[in-house]
C-alpha cells in the first residue's frame, strides 16, 4: 500500500464519519474516546513505581538503629545529642515516619530497636558524632562469645581491644583501622 493509498483511505474514513448523521457521528467519536481512554489507563497501570522497600538493609536492630541515627543526622545537619532526642525524632517527625516504614520499622518497634537481639541488652550509642566517614555509632554491651557487634555502615564483630578503641574514639572511622586487621 502506497502513501497515497493510505492518505486516500484516511481521507475516506474522515469523510465517511463527517457524512454520518449527527447522532451516529457522536456515538462513533464517543466509542473511539472510550477505547483510547481504556488503552491509556491500561498503559498507566502497567507502569510500576520503583520499589522503595529498604527493609532488606534493616534486618537487625543494630542496622535499624544505625540507619535511624544516620537519618536524623541527614535531616538535621548534625547528630542527635541523646537517646531522647533521637526517639522523639523517630516517633514524631512525619517524613521520618514514612522512611521508617520503608525501612520496615513500625512506630511500635522504635523503643525495641535500641536493644540488641543477641545479648538482649540496650545498645551503647556514641551521640553527637558528626562528620563524614564510616563512624562507629552503635555498640553491643556484652555481645556473644567474646565478640561484640559495632555498627558502622555495616555491623562488624570486634574483639575487646578494637571495640574499646572505637568506643573511646581513639579510632574515629572504619577507614582508619589498621590494615593488618581484617
Amino acid at each position: 500500500m502506497s502513501y497515497r493509498d493510505l492518505m486516500n483511505d484516511s481521507t475516506s474514513i474522515f469523510s465517511m464519519v463527517l457524512q454520518m448523521p449527527e447522532r451516529l457521528r457522536a456515538n462513533y467519536v464517543a466509542q473511539k474516546w472510550i477505547v483510547l481512554s481504556i488503552l491509556v489507563i491500561g498503559l498507566i497501570g502497567c507502569v510500576r513505581e520503583p520499589s522503595l522497600d529498604f527493609s532488606q538493609y534493616n534486618k537487625t536492630n543494630i542496622q535499624r538503629l544505625r540507619n535511624s541515627y544516620g537519618m536524623f543526622t541527614s535531616d538535621n545537619g548534625r547528630a542527635p545529642k541523646d537517646e531522647a532526642e533521637l526517639k522523639d525524632f523517630l516517633k514524631n517527625n512525619r517524613p521520618a515516619g514514612v522512611r521508617l516504614k520503608r525501612m520496615g520499622i513500625t512506630p511500635e518497634m522504635i523503643d525495641g530497636i535500641f536493644v540488641s537481639e543477641r545479648d538482649n541488652e540496650p545498645f551503647k550509642i556514641r551521640y553527637e558524632v558528626n562528620g563524614r566517614g564510616d563512624h562507629a555509632i552503635v555498640f553491643e554491651n556484652t555481645g556473644v562469645n567474646g565478640k561484640r557487634l559495632v555498627a558502622f555502615y555495616e555491623p562488624r564483630e570486634l574483639d575487646s581491644e578494637e571495640y574499646e578503641a572505637y568506643w573511646s574514639g581513639k579510632i574515629k572511622t572504619n577507614e582508619q583501622r589498621s590494615p593488618a586487621r581484617p
